[in-house]
């Protein structure tokens, strides 16, 4: 602070340095909100395995300033069961209010189950709520015609589409999984040749 011979820089630096603290603070609150399985960063991101992937869109919406504050992560099946669980107590309306407070929802793996009629109507809703409101990130391992095989019906599946595209940022992402791929490489090492 003694490099500071006018008052007004150092509180402009004290200024300057409590944003930062504060800011600091609010990114990991959100992140401990979301929810994430694991914090994964783009930098340990191989783009040489994923060359579907458009490296530089990616790393543009990195940054996320789409979405400011919260977000929030789950997989498909947990948004659902959230959502049967608030009919059990009658809060499913104030269950998507809290849903829409989100500047950003993840929906992670969305086809690894089938949705029945009432968990397809849910995840409509949510979808229909966050159409031109909220940011959405779906990951999928199925294309979008075979979505109507995780749907109730092709209504559904036309209509959650429709939003879901219309604003859309597409990856296709192709090649082994990373699970699969450290699992055999791991495999690889603790095989010793006999010789």
């Amino acid at each position: 602070l003694e490099q500071f011979n006018d008052p007004v820089e150092l509180v402009s630096y004290l200024v300057q340095e409590e944003v930062s603290a504060r800011d600091a603070t609010l990114r990991e609150t959100s992140l401990h909100k979301a929810k994430f399985p694991g914090l994964k960063t783009i930098d340990g991101f191989n783009f040489a395995l994923q060359p579907t992937v458009d490296e530089a869109k990616i790393r543009a919406l990195a940054n996320l300033d789409f979405c400011v504050l919260l977000k929030m992560f789950c997989s498909s099946q947990e948004l659902t069961s959230q959502l049967y669980a608030s009919l059990a107590d009658a809060t499913f309306r104030r269950e998507l209010e809290r849903l829409g407070k989100y500047h950003l929802l993840i929906i992670d793996e969305l086809g690894f189950l089938s949705l029945d009629k009432t968990a397809s109507s849910h995840f409509f809703q949510v979808i229909n709520q966050a159409y031109e409101r909220q940011s959405v990130i779906i990951t999928s391992n199925r294309p979008f015609q075979e979505w109507s095989g995780v749907f109730y019906d092709a209504v559904i599946v036309t209509a959650i589409l429709d939003r879901v595209l219309h604003h859309a940022h597409i990856f296709n992402m192709k090649g082994d999984s990373y699970r699969l791929r450290e699992y055999m490489q791991a495999e690889e090492k603790k095989v010793m040749p006999l010789s």
